[in-house]
């Protein structure tokens, strides 16, 4: 996990294309989305929405330690939740940062999981306009922006399929699906749980 994160870190300084003043990532700051490439919205729309994924998959331990980078990557995606992979496990001063209580039963409640769900048809919107893969593949090379969050959102699918396996005991294709397919999979798993107590 250290070596993707130092790879994506190098990538984003050296090696992101994209020079000058960046008018596609002003546009996404103002919400112009109308004058964006409708599938680069729904990347830039989809990574906001990751975070919340991953909160409902890593915050059910209470000493898992990872609440901090989970609210970090809401602004910085995978560059804050790759180290807290390679930290788990190996150093136990991790631990040391417990989970609120609240926050537990809030990430996984099914109405969080549904939330999730929602944001993810709504994400998905402007692609009823249609696409251009042209105009994406433009936008990946005169954007650093639009560059990195794709790269970004390229980790973060792999990543979130790892943290269902690994963290909640889920091993599916399903989860390779972004978003969608590790939501589901953790909606059918808290019914199970809510299932068993009654």
């Amino acid at each position: 996990m250290i070596l993707v994160w130092l790879l994506l870190i190098l990538y984003t300084i050296f090696l992101a294309p994209g020079s000058g003043r960046d008018v596609i990532f002003h546009a996404l700051i103002h919400g112009e989305f109308s004058n964006v490439e409708p599938l680069v919205v729904t990347i830039f729309s989809l990574l906001g929405v990751f975070p919340l994924l991953f909160a409902s998959i890593l915050l059910q331990d209470r000493r898992s330690g990872a609440w901090p980078f989970v609210l970090l990557s809401m602004g910085t995606g995978a560059f804050s939740l790759l180290p807290y992979f390679h930290l788990r496990g190996r150093f136990k001063e991790i631990e040391k940062i417990v989970t609120p209580v609240w926050l537990m039963r809030v990430t996984s409640s099914r109405s969080f999981i549904g939330i999730i769900v929602v944001l993810f048809i709504l994400s998905l919107l402007p692609l009823t306009g249609g696409i251009s893969l042209n105009a994406y593949g433009d936008a990946f090379m005169q954007s650093s922006l639009v560059s990195v969050m794709t790269v970004d959102f390229l980790i973060l699918v792999p990543l979130s399929w790892y943290a269902m396996k690994r963290f909640r005991g889920i091993s599916s294709p399903a989860a390779f699906i972004p978003i969608i397919g590790p939501a589901v999979l953790l909606w059918k798993q808290r019914g199970k749980k809510d299932n068993e107590r009654t």
